[in-house]
């Protein structure tokens, strides 16, 4: 495979330019697409030829920088040799760390080298014919969409909590069991085509690339797997609905989580955060368990109890290694180390998890370790 002579290497400046496309294509002849997040731009060539990404970092950080951006902010597109550019790639390993002169961008081929996804046995048609920009581009012009869905997610459990108050639960334990199995089965699917790559890239790459590089978001299956988990969250939010209408005990963390977590998904998703492959195998696997669990309660199939205690276990452990993973990837831009994290997400992450941490700690707590009497009375 060749590469045109004119391949760019996108020079890390203002982000501003990103409101007036047209500019590019003024300076630049190829088709270019630039989706709302501003950490990187694509790079479209010949059918036949490889996308070019590039994570820049932004603008102001040298007086040299600052020199070359013109009136209109406009992106200065540096053309490298290809054969330089191919060079690279083959001498250090892909992924690695990338100090240039001018900028510390990640550079990397959508279409990757083999060795940087895990071998699949087999991939669905879904999953190959996937289009990822099309999911992108919906992201960003309907994430405003979100509000609209906890708005009406508060709305309807807490009237339908009140219109339940005074009237008998309803009897909904089969239909119950076949959503549990449902989630169950999308869980386990999910985990089945994300945990592998989550470990391939640990043993071959390392921790801090499986948390700084967003490759999995570029590699089809992974990347199909990490957009439904990121939808997955709309649908889970009618576990709550079958609370109030069996007139269940409706706590804060139920409630509190399913918000909070859509919020975070959807938002960290449009910026393809780098450890979100940790974030969605993570969920994935825990879920697995939880809605196995509950398909089996609602089933009416005895399980021990521990199994109640070693799900919610998992479930504080996947706080701790959140919190951790979003820790590492601040600390690491804030060092100015490649990574594909923002700040505000992080920070958000870390408020989120370590508030996950403390309402699962207490539920644990009262669940499994106080009297039964306070137990009832805390939870």
């Amino acid at each position: 495979m060749s590469f045109d002579l004119d391949l760019p290497f996108l020079y890390g400046c203002s982000f501003d330019f990103i409101s007036n496309p047209s500019v590019i294509q003024r300076l630049y002849s190829k088709e270019y697409m630039f989706p709302r997040n501003p950490s990187y731009a694509t790079y479209e060539s010949d059918e036949n030829s490889r996308r070019l990404f590039a994570v820049t970092s932004s603008s102001g950080e040298s007086s040299d920088r600052a020199s070359l951006i013109s009136d209109e902010n406009v992106l200065i597109l540096c053309k490298l040799l290809t054969s330089f550019l191919l060079l690279t790639f083959i001498k250090i390993p892909l992924f690695d760390k990338w100090y240039f002169s001018m900028d510390k961008p990640y550079l990397f081929f959508e279409n990757q080298d083999p060795s940087v996804s895990p071998n699949y046995s087999f991939i669905f048609d879904f999953e190959r014919n996937f289009d990822i920009h099309l999911n992108i581009q919906w992201m960003n012009k309907h994430y405003h969409y979100v509000f609209y869905y906890i708005g009406l997610y508060l709305l309807v459990i807490f009237g339908v909590q009140a219109f339940m108050k005074n009237r008998s639960r309803f009897e909904v334990r089969k239909l119950l069991a076949a959503w549990n199995i449902l989630l169950a089965t999308f869980s386990i699917l999910g985990m089945s085509r994300t945990l592998p790559e989550l470990v391939h890239v640990l043993t071959k790459f390392g921790f801090a690339y499986s948390v700084c590089n967003p490759s999995y978001m570029f590699e089809k299956v992974t990347a199909f797997w990490g957009w439904m988990f990121c939808y997955s969250k709309i649908p889970e939010l009618f576990d709550t609905l079958f609370i109030v209408l069996r007139k269940q005990p409706l706590i804060f963390l139920h409630w509190y989580h399913h918000i909070t977590v859509l919020l975070f998904t959807w938002y960290a998703n449009i910026y393809q955060v780098a450890a979100g492959r940790w974030y969605v195998a993570m969920n994935y696997f825990v879920h697995s368990w939880m809605y196995t669990y509950f398909a089996l309660k609602s089933l009416r199939i005895k399980t021990p109890r521990i199994f109640a205690l070693i799900i919610t276990f998992l479930q504080i452990l996947q706080m701790i290694f959140g919190f951790y993973i979003t820790y590492f990837s601040y600390v690491t831009i804030h060092k100015g180390e490649p990574c594909n994290q923002k700040t505000n997400i992080a920070i958000s992450g870390l408020l989120m998890y370590g508030s996950y941490f403390v309402l699962f700690a207490r539920f644990f707590y009262y669940s499994y370790l106080s009297p039964p009497n306070k137990a009832k009375k805390s939870v």
